[in-house]
């Protein structure tokens, strides 16, 4: 199953929410080692394990979701249009999505999109992408491990952008570049906008 490794941390997440041990939400289903490694990512349900203990949760999988490249292509590219896409494509569907194999992508989208960019528990993390980990690493100001993941140009420019910001001018200025439009907070891009008169 897509995603499956995603579906037991999700599963972990709501059952921890909820207060409710491993006993109680795997009883008739499976066995509570077998959820414990379900939960760690060490094993991969079938569908319909996977299926009744996020039904028991009151949660459902969404297994095929609609595809958020664009919105990773813009936000990657540095384009001013991620904040659109954003909008359009990921917040309508953000609470749908939220239990889906994208559930790491929508936090992370979440994290570029938003004011604070906080970065993403730690118990993301063994479950993240080598981009998504270093997309999380940068979000954690942790940015020669970024770049050592994965150098996008993204993680050079909000590297440049945390240093100006901390007054740190002559810091790397191989890394200072001018921020794109996608580094700008979603505040900072409604300040600047341009209305068509």
């Amino acid at each position: 199953m897509r995603g499956a490794r995603i579906a037991g941390l999700l599963i972990r997440q709501a059952r921890l929410r909820r207060d409710w041990s491993q006993d109680g939400l795997c009883l008739g289903i499976c066995t509570p080692s077998y959820l414990s490694k379900i939960e760690q990512g060490k094993a991969e349900p079938s569908p319909e394990v996977t299926e009744l203990l996020l039904r028991r949760l009151g949660l459902v999988w969404i297994p095929e979701p609609e595809d958020l490249k664009p919105c990773w292509n813009a936000l990657l590219s540095g384009s001013p249009g991620f904040f659109l896409c954003y909008e359009q494509l990921v917040l309508p569907q953000q609470e749908r999505l939220a239990c889906s194999p994208l559930a790491a992508d929508i936090l992370l989208l979440a994290a570029f999109y938003t004011d604070t960019m906080q970065p993403l528990s730690e118990e993301w993390e063994p479950f993240l992408s080598t981009r998504q980990l270093a997309l999380q690493r940068a979000l954690q100001g942790r940015w020669d491990e970024a770049a050592r993941l994965d150098p996008l140009p993204l993680l050079s420019s909000l590297h440049g952008k945390a240093l100006y910001t901390k007054g740190e001018y002559t810091t790397q200025r191989g890394s200072i570049q001018p921020p794109s439009r996608c580094c700008e907070t979603p505040t900072a891009r409604r300040q600047t906008q341009v209305i068509p008169t």
